[in-house]
């Protein structure tokens, strides 16, 4: 085997074929100097300060047949740093430093790659290095049952490195380009309390404000993104924990609050899990187990959604709407027909459910509409839309009166995507 993926020495099975060889192959060559010390000024009050620089050189070469053949990237990155550290007594201190850092774009960003002879993702070797400079200034006070921290901090982006969908002779291909610059600050606080011996209690908090600096560049065009927050950037955390060891015993509990973030550059989809734990409990009250146990489920498929719309963008960060399989939506209905009727089975079997069939059969191709809107197919505003209805009847019937008035919200909602979407797949066809 050639580590080196040479074609001429590619893998081959016994009769001849092709079994396996590297497509690209790249050199990495990374050189660096680094140069570090701590001034003690007083008995109280240390310095340090350092410097690192950077090189790094990438030749590669793509075997696969097309236009690009060689690739070649070198860059350099200056990155000085500096501390300062002025200790008020033997348990409290004062901090404030300044740090730098950079990220190459990936390798893979270099190449262009093909499949079924079609270009699906094109690379390129002029994207810049992303760098960063950020600063801190807090407080930090370790005791012998507590320990508390708290931190201002400010960073700023430069060159940000954004993989996206690009056109390419009339094609959406992926690829990876330069976002302009990104700036945020906001406060960091946390305590452990230790009240006895392998017992302690943990609470965090943050603060985020973030900013867009730039336009985005779009398929020669400008994405007005200045002034918007940045993506999976939550404005508010909190964290609650406890850990309880004793060797032979051990345990831990966690609990964390994730406010509302943006999945997109112009902030027009958010994600907010904290509606799925409040019906959570709602639910569990009304004897509404199904759909109790679907807020967790609405959970995951809330960031799995997310993460599929990340990944299908056109030039003008619109979700690129995709026409539903004939086969697809046979099996998807079959499956959340099957699973109504084993979760109804066993919420009238097994537990004292309010309305058992019912509750399954809604919560069953629930699962499925979120699966379809997460594959972006117009299709799951229809069926939002027939399961809305059902469900407004139920919660009426269940006196969940403001919950019902939610969902007739979500009908309109729900026609007014559908419009939405039908009219971006015109706009794509007629492109």
């Amino acid at each position: 085997m050639d580590s080196w993926g040479y074609q001429d020495k590619a893998i081959r099975t016994a009769d001849g074929r092709l079994l396996a060889y590297e497509n690209q192959r790249t050199v990495t060559v990374t050189k660096g100097v680094f140069l570090a010390d701590s001034i003690v000024l007083t008995p109280r009050l240390t310095v340090d300060v350092g410097f690192k620089g950077v090189s790094l050189l990438r030749n590669g070469r793509n075997h696969l047949p097309g236009p690009q053949s060689k690739v070649h990237v070198d860059s350099f990155a200056a990155l000085p740093r500096a501390a300062i550290h002025y200790r008020l007594d033997d348990r409290q201190q004062l901090f404030a430093n300044m740090t730098t850092n950079f990220r190459t774009p990936n390798e893979f960003a270099l190449y262009n790659s093909y499949y079924g002879g079609e270009l699906v993702s094109q690379g390129t070797g002029a994207l810049k290095n992303e760098y960063s400079v950020s600063q801190e200034l807090g407080y930090r006070y370790i005791g012998p049952n507590l320990s508390f921290s708290l931190t201002a901090f400010h960073y700023h982006f430069r060159n940000r490195q954004v993989a996206t969908l690009v056109n390419s002779g009339g094609a959406l291909v992926s690829s990876t380009i330069n976002g302009g610059s990104q700036s945020g600050y906001g406060l960091d606080g946390e305590i452990d309390y230790r009240p006895a011996k392998g017992f302690s209690l943990y609470a965090s908090g943050e603060y985020l404000h973030t900013r867009l600096n730039d336009d985005l560049l779009m398929g020669g065009d400008l994405l007005p993104t200045k002034g918007k927050r940045a993506v999976s950037s939550p404005r508010f955390q909190f964290g609650l924990g406890s850990t309880y060891d004793v060797g032979r015993l051990f345990g831990s509990a966690a609990l964390k609050y994730v406010g509302r973030q943006y999945a997109t550059f112009m902030n027009d989809e958010s994600i907010n899990l904290l509606a799925c734990a409040l019906y959570f409990k709602i639910f569990l009250d009304v004897r509404l187990y199904a759909d109790m146990v679907l807020q967790l489920l609405f959970g995951g498929a809330i960031i799995y959604g997310w993460l599929r719309w990340a990944r299908g963008r056109d030039d003008a960060g619109g979700v690129v709407i995709m026409p539903l399989p004939l086969m697809r939506a046979a099996t998807t209905l079959t499956a959340g027909a099957v699973g109504a009727i084993a979760i109804g089975y066993c919420m009238h079997r097994f537990t004292d459910a309010a309305l058992p069939w019912m509750d399954a059969v809604l919560s069953s191709f629930s699962l499925v509409a979120q699966y379809w809107t997460a594959r972006r197919h117009a299709a799951s505003w229809l069926l939002w839309i027939a399961l809305d209805i059902v469900y407004v009847g139920m919660f009426t019937f269940k006196g969940l009166w403001l919950t019902a008035v939610l969902y007739a919200a979500m009908i309109l909602l729900a026609l007014l995507g559908y419009r939405r979407w039908l009219a971006a797949t015109e706009r794509l066809r007629q492109s």
